[in-house]
């Protein structure tokens, strides 16, 4: 039996068939949870013709992949937020979405800075001495690069960008 806020469902099982006539799955069994909510039916957002919604998302898409200074993209999130909060989701969207971006955001950023491979590059921060017993000489050292942490950030700020445009 399954409890949620609004639903309870209950799961009854009672089959008699053998393998070879029914096989159940586990999307038969389960009921699947996903993060679409349907916009409220009061919001701005809701009464948008759904060509208009993909025309949008289609523009902010083109333009977030055609920007590459994290300032611009920045800027271009930002202007996604008013827009996004007009369609009045539910608060736990909210912080779905917003834990998405951070994590996005966070994983892009580091793994960039650490891995970045063009030059010039500018060490921040050293992570493992590339003389360290065992794995500085197995890695060569680990770094994080500035130029790698701007680009992460880029990137990090286009996928959040594409996330809350979506």
């Amino acid at each position: 039996m399954l409890v949620g806020r609004n639903v309870v469902s209950i799961f009854f099982f009672n089959d008699t068939a053998t393998t070879e006539i029914y096989t159940l799955s586990l999307h038969d069994a389960l009921p699947i949870w996903t993060l679409t909510v349907v916009e409220k039916k009061n919001s701005l957002i809701y009464h948008l013709d759904p060509r208009t919604k993909l025309f949008l998302l289609l523009s902010v898409g083109t333009v977030a992949i055609s920007l590459d200074e994290p300032e611009h993209l920045l800027l271009l999130f930002v202007f996604l937020i008013p827009a996004y909060l007009l369609a009045r989701f539910e608060l736990n969207k909210y912080k779905v979405i917003v834990l998405v971006i951070l994590i996005g955001l966070w994983g892009m950023a580091l793994s960039q800075a650490m891995f970045y491979r063009q030059w010039p590059r500018t060490v921040i921060v050293t992570i493992i001495p590339g003389d360290f017993p065992l794995l500085g000489r197995l890695t060569g050292g680990l770094y994080l690069y500035k130029e790698g942490l701007l680009y992460g950030l880029a990137q990090g700020l286009r996928f959040a960008t594409m996330i809350a445009s979506g």
